[in-house]
């Protein structure tokens, strides 16, 4: 007979092998068995169309051999101790199940072999592909497996059951129409779940423990509250505990969605591959392990604590994908990141719960990345890395850090490790604006570098505590700095409160200038532990417009503001305010051009290149002026209170005295205790003439470049080291320096010379006619040229050299 006309007749006269049947259990056979035929109503084992009810009470099913029917619904709600247990090794398959495949009513079900669901399913808010309503117990062990069912929810908890839940074995469901896994009330899993191409994995509306693999591939949701069941609940615990493993991959979205109710706490390992992110939720802290590559973020929480180790490699990057979108973010452990948007930035969540208690990142961990956008974007929020604190960022394209739009305390605080190389856009490296608080905070113990950078730190706030706005008690290193524009800088203060720096400030190598005080600046810079520059354009500028006499760049007492190598300047400055240069400390720089008024020496100011362009205020103080720039210009009453030395203005000869190598002409009651060869004062460079400030040398070394003193400052009884200067060679090109014979016609006194210095290897010397110098008995001269005009006299007395060549 044809096959399809024995089909058509089967179906119009219903053959049971082939119609959908209700078969009811009856308990007429052993009342126990499955597999008893007198079990049933029809005195027949259920068949692959039947529609299963077993609503007897007092009823414990046993299924001990495979079998397949189209659903089964088991107890009733007035029945609470039906058991239905399917055996180890036998697979109950629901074929095509219409509304429901397997529903428990106050029941138990016991699984140790495997419920396998072959598609149906009907997308109805009543049933899941099972379904437990108000069960007594429920123990799997076994295997469930759901393949393309395409109703509501997978498995359906409604109402947490009474005698409890053991959920081991392994639940898989492949296609997840709407929900795989939907629980009401509080939930323990120590299964291996897969859940795989859907919406929802789990939805939960109460505390979550997982001690097994929950895997999540081409998820939109793993996990989120039930909404219409949770109005009432303060906050849902989802905790993955110690063997626990949340597994997310296969361009899966969120492991989380929910910032009001969810805190997250993993104590097992997260993993990540190919998805979004592990999502939204109130609070995460993680004490163990997560690890994600080829993902965009990784959680957007209101508050983060890291106990652990946070692993995130080869990220997607998209705009506005940072990794932590945070208000309050705690980092006491590892994380380590390769490549991605941005670190750090601040979310715009309400604070539920009160989950932030400030909006802060703190770290008291480790940080590390790699090729990155951005770093830390904190809108509003401070930024604290505390002693013991490392964050390390190499290759970064944009911002390290970048804080703005107002915070009331402290908003920068570094008492670690903050450092950075390799920038590569034309962007500022740490920007802080529009800023409250003291700004500026880089502790005993914090160290700041930043090395190969389009430009370094920028503050250009204007509404801070008016006491310190930039305090630095640690080390900032900044070197390596240039950009297209040409006008890099290592750090540009723009704002209305003083710079205060008592730690090492050390700027290198930019190209562009060091420190910039801009022309919005007031209150000034000051420097109360040590400057250094290398090879600037200019380590200092200073542009402030303000007028306001606290607007000033100020060396503190037993500070040193050192820099050498710089093309320009060392220090510009066209402010109309004074440089202060105060009791024992140091400015030994390679020249300074004070546009307007003063520097006011007070401690010791060293020029070591031409250049230099300021009118001295001298107070018990030393300026080692070597080419005559300052000094000559200084008036009789300025000179009586300044000590000075013109260095030694070219190669010595042992034996050949050197004059006004240091004039005690000045505040008399300073001492100078000899010149060595050595900053420990240990090896005697030569004999020093206090009264006639000449130096007889005792050494032929043509490499020392310059002799250093101990130096006690008059009634401070400051003590320090200084060093007078060898020239060797001359770093411009040679000026003209005449003899006027104004005084005598000694050639070693300086103010018989037109520069007010005698030459050096800088000067070409001429003498005019009719003018004689004598170049002095035991002494040395030297110039870069000499012309003698007819009728003029130049006398070499014995034992005197006169050197005048090109250096």
């Amino acid at each position: 007979m044809n096959k399809y006309y024995f089909f058509f007749l089967a179906m119009l006269f219903c053959l049971p092998s082939y119609c959908q049947q209700t078969v009811i259990w009856d308990g007429g056979g052993d009342g126990v068995s499955w597999e008893d035929k007198l079990n049933w109503d029809t005195d027949e084992v259920p068949t692959a169309n039947s529609e299963v009810r077993i609503q007897t009470a007092s009823t414990n099913v046993i299924i001990s051999s495979s079998t397949t029917v189209k659903s089964i619904i088991f107890g009733n709600p007035y029945t609470i101790t039906n058991t239905l247990t399917i055996n180890a090794g036998v697979t109950l398959t629901l074929d095509v199940p219409v509304s429901y495949g397997l529903e428990i009513n106050r029941g138990i079900l016991i699984n140790e072999g495997k419920i396998y669901i072959n598609r149906g399913g009907f997308n109805t808010a009543q049933y899941g592909g099972i379904t437990l309503r108000n069960a007594t117990r429920f123990e799997n062990r076994g295997d469930i497996e759901l393949y393309y069912y395409t109703g509501r929810v997978g498995l359906m908890i409604d109402g947490i059951p009474t005698q409890g839940v053991y959920f081991g074995g392994s639940f898989t469901m492949n296609y997840a129409w709407q929900t795989a896994i939907e629980i009401d009330g509080p939930f323990t899993n120590y299964a291996s779940v897969t859940l795989e191409d859907g919406v929802d994995g789990f939805t939960i509306d109460g505390d979550f423990k997982n001690y097994g693999n929950l895997n999540f591939h081409d998820i939109v949701y793993a996990v989120r509250p039930q909404y219409l069941k949770v109005l009432n609940v303060p906050q849902i615990k989802f905790e993955n505990m110690e063997t626990g493993v949340f597994y997310l991959s296969d361009q899966s979205r969120y492991g989380f969605y929910d910032e009001e109710l969810l805190v997250v706490e993993n104590k097992g390992r997260f993993v990540g591959n190919d998805f979004t992110s592990f999502g939204k939720m109130r609070k995460f802290t993680n004490d163990s392990l997560v690890t994600a590559t080829k993902g965009v973020a990784l959680f957007s929480t209101i508050h983060i604590t890291n106990n652990g180790t946070i692993n995130f490699t080869d990220g997607r990057i998209f705009p506005n994908s940072t990794l932590f979108w945070t208000r309050e973010f705690i980092n006491n452990g590892n994380i380590q990141v390769r490549k991605a948007e941005s670190l750090v930035q601040k979310t715009t969540y309400p604070n539920y719960g009160n989950a932030a208690s400030s909006e802060v990142f703190r770290n008291f961990g480790r940080i590390e990345a790699n090729v990155i956008n951005d770093g830390f974007l904190l809108d509003s929020m401070a930024f604290q890395n505390y002693q013991g604190g490392e964050i390390i960022i190499d290759t970064i394209f944009n911002k390290a850090l970048d804080m703005y739009n107002g915070y009331s305390g402290t908003s920068f605080i570094n008492r670690g490790l903050f450092q950075v190389s390799n920038q590569f856009d034309n962007d500022t490296l740490i920007n802080i604006r529009s800023t409250k608080g003291n700004v500026f905070s880089n502790g005993s113990d914090g160290i700041i570098r930043l090395n190969n950078i389009s430009n370094g730190i920028s503050i250009t706030t204007q509404e801070m505590n008016p006491n310190k706005t930039f305090y630095n008690e640690g080390i900032i290193e900044i070197s390596e700095v240039s950009n297209e524009t040409g006008n890099a800088f290592g750090v540009f203060k723009d704002s209305n409160y003083r710079f205060y720096s008592q730690g090492l400030l050390d700027i290198r190598n930019v190209a562009g200038t060091g420190l910039i005080i801009g022309p919005q600046s007031n209150k000034g810079f000051t420097i109360e532990g040590e400057f250094k520059g290398l090879n600037n354009r200019i380590s200092i500028l200073n542009l402030s417009e303000s007028t306001e006499n606290d607007n000033r760049l100020i060396v503190e007492s037993s500070s040193l503001l050192y820099s050498r190598g710089d093309s320009l300047y060392s220090i510009l400055d066209s402010s109309s305010n004074p440089l202060n240069n105060f009791d024992c400390s140091i400015i030994d720089v390679e020249n300074i051009k004070k546009v307007s008024s003063i520097v006011a020496v007070f401690g010791m100011v060293k020029l070591n290149r031409p250049g230099s362009d300021f009118t001295a205020y001298g107070l018990n103080g030393l300026l080692i002026d070597p080419f005559g720039e300052v000094y000559p210009s200084m008036n009789s009453s300025q000179r009586n209170n300044m000590d000075v030395s013109f260095g030694i203005g070219g190669p010595i000869s042992e034996g050949l005295t050197e004059s006004n190598v240091l004039l005690e002409t000045g505040y008399y009651l300073s001492t100078y205790n000899g010149f060595y060869l050595d900053t420990a004062l240990t090896q005697s460079a030569g004999n020093y003439d206090a009264l006639t400030g000449n130096f007889t040398p005792t050494f032929t070394d043509p490499t020392q470049d310059e002799i250093y003193f101990s130096y006690t400052l008059g009634s401070t009884g400051c003590q320090y080291t200084g060093s007078i200067p060898i020239i060797k060679e001359c770093p411009t090109e040679r000026i003209d320096n005449h003899f006027t014979g104004a005084v005598d016609t000694d050639w070693h006194n300086f103010d018989n010379w037109s520069l007010g210095v005698v030459p050096n290897v800088c000067h070409k010397a001429i003498i005019p006619d009719h003018l004689k110098a004598v170049i002095s008995s035991g002494k040395k001269a030297r110039s870069a040229g000499l012309e003698t005009v007819s009728g003029a006299v130049l006398e070499v007395e014995s034992g005197s050299v006169g050197d005048f060549y090109l250096y």
